[in-house]
């Protein structure tokens, strides 16, 4: 940190001058600290989200073994059974991560109308104004940073549930069928 810099006034005397940063170093140190504790946070968001579509994706595929089996018999190209599971996996990633993006929006945009909901129906109170500077929470809302995570939420998602989709695709008719 550079610290508080000399400089000389209009009569020549020398004083020392420090910025902003300087006096609110510790407050801007755990500012940065919780952004990358909401980073953490956000991968394992990631992370529970792409197990949740690889669950979701594996089990859907477990249960319809006769069923992809037939369309192997019938002559279905394994491409075309893969590419089934693969357009579930998209759908489901995106529609979950459409709904999430518009629900946290949403959220974010409310969030003091649902503060003074939570504290009417359960007699709390939230945020004590004789402790807290402010009445309402700060709302600063950055979409860019949101559809980032929005996009890598569903990119990771879509990319893990190729796996299910693949495993769908490589199933042998006749296993699949005495399967059943």
């Amino acid at each position: 940190a550079p610290g508080p810099v000399e400089r000389r006034d209009e009569s020549g005397e020398a004083c020392l001058v420090d910025t902003w940063e300087d006096r609110h170093g510790t407050w801007l140190a755990a500012v940065k600290n919780e952004r990358r504790i909401l980073l953490v946070i956000l991968g394992f968001f990631l992370v529970l989200v792409c197990t949740i579509s690889f669950s979701v994706l594996t089990m859907l595929v477990q249960e319809k073994v006769r069923d992809i089996g037939i369309l192997s018999a019938m002559g279905i190209p394994a491409r075309g059974i893969g590419s089934i599971f693969a357009m579930v996996g998209v759908t489901i990633s995106l529609v979950g991560g459409l709904v999430g993006l518009g629900s946290g929006v949403w959220l974010a945009t409310h969030i003091n109308n649902v503060k003074d909901w939570i504290e009417v129906q359960f007699n709390v109170q939230i945020f004590d104004r004789e402790v807290y500077a402010f009445s309402e929470i700060p709302i600063d809302l950055d979409m860019t940073a949101n559809l980032y995570i929005t996009v890598a939420t569903v990119l990771g998602a879509v990319a893990i549930c190729m796996i299910p989709a693949w495993r769908a695709a490589r199933l042998d008719p006749v296993e699949a069928l005495r399967h059943e």
